[in-house]
């Protein structure tokens, strides 16, 4: 994966690069997922551990993540037809419900004179629950379950690694800091924000794998203490209070579920968390150690901006500014949502964060059809 975000940065740098690398990629994912489907399904998982919203590669429509997803989906097919096997795994009904919903709601949406574009960019996500048969199938294979834990505890060293490297990286405003933060937003990729008096705040969205990573690896019988120190900095550098929520409630509730469920001792529940707040305080104290040389300073302005009033946070500030706007706007669509309207959302809100005036935009933000923008 290290190499596909190399190869990401060079696209940045050199846009001409873009459309062969995906060409090339999706043939070299069709051939092995041919070859073995089950390697295209390990790829599949590895681009969304890793991947953050699937951008690493992209040219105009066609991102990384479509050109992965239509490489294993049409090598499935193809292995399907050729071997005759018309059947499919049995699915649970509720699949077959939720895929009806989606087909009803984007064909409403197209009648209702919502154009093509904006139905496909709002349900494609969807799109992945097609391949959901072709998972089933490999499933039932020897070593499936721990191949793909495998492929998660990779992708949870991987992004602590990526996080702690672009933390320094921006924390010291070393050589290169421009384009690559230019690179990160361009691709939507995550966010690099400055704190006043604090170190920088990494966050991306491949954190949440992280934090997947921290509960499946915890609650093991043989705990892999190694993936959960990663998962626990790239939780903690995230500075996101979303992620800090997510963890002390998943931690809360996985011990409760540890003592009554698998009735487990009381003291090896007390013991891991033990563990944990170690873990952490160790963490916590070498990144303040390596903040406190740091020219953009120190970690504890950082973690108290996170854990303030979000109101007086520029990023909650602006999210508490849009959200009447936003409540208002969509009352009208509780029930079939906005796609379902003949005109989208838009919604017109003000805000002060220092992100938009510092690019030199209006501080006016417009909601249009789902998109955010700023102008």
């Amino acid at each position: 994966m290290t190499s596909i975000e190399l190869l990401s940065f060079l696209s940045f740098v050199y846009p001409v690069i873009s459309l062969p690398a995906l060409v090339l990629g999706w043939f070299g994912v069709f051939i092995a997922s041919l070859y073995r489907p089950k390697w295209g399904i390990y790829i599949l998982f590895a681009e969304l551990f890793m991947g953050s919203r699937g951008h690493l590669l992209e040219w105009n429509f066609l991102s990384l993540r479509l050109v992965v997803f239509t490489a294993v989906f049409a090598a499935w097919v193809i292995d399907r037809v050729r071997n005759r096997e018309w059947r499919s795994p049995k699915l649970p009904r509720t699949y077959w419900i939720l895929l009806i919903i989606i087909v009803f709601a984007a064909a409403r949406g197209y009648f209702v004179g919502n154009g093509l574009s904006n139905i496909f960019f709002d349900a494609n996500a969807y799109l992945y629950l097609l391949i959901f048969p072709a998972v089933l199938l490999i499933a039932r294979s020897e070593n499936f379950l721990e191949s793909t834990l495998q492929i998660l505890a990779g992708a949870v060293v991987v992004i602590a690694a990526k996080t702690l490297l672009l933390f320094v990286w921006f924390g010291y405003n070393l050589p290169g800091a421009a384009p690559l933060y230019h690179w990160i937003i361009s691709f939507d990729l995550g966010e690099i924000t400055g704190i006043s008096g604090g170190a920088p705040r990494i966050f991306m969205q491949s954190q949440f794998y992280a934090l997947v990573g921290l509960l499946v690896f915890l609650f093991r019988r043989k705990v892999r203490w190694g993936i959960v120190a990663a998962a626990l900095a790239a939780v903690l550098l995230s500075l996101s209070r979303s992620l800090w929520l997510g963890a002390a409630a998943g931690l809360f509730f996985a011990g409760l579920i540890l003592l009554f469920r698998f009735r487990e001792r009381f003291l090896k529940v007390v013991r891991l968390g033990v563990i944990i707040l170690l873990i952490l305080c160790l963490e916590a104290g070498g990144l303040l150690l390596v903040t406190r040389m740091s020219p953009q300073g120190g970690l504890t302005e950082s973690v108290r901006s996170r854990v303030g009033n979000p109101a007086q946070d520029a990023a909650g500030g602006a999210r508490l500014l849009l959200l009447p706007e936003l409540l208002s706007s969509i009352r009208p669509s509780v029930v079939f949502g906005v796609l379902a309207r003949p005109s989208p959302i838009k919604a017109i809100c003000r805000t002060e964060s220092p992100r938009i005036i510092r690019t030199g935009r209006s501080p006016l933000m417009r909601l249009s059809g789902g998109t955010l923008i700023h102008g």
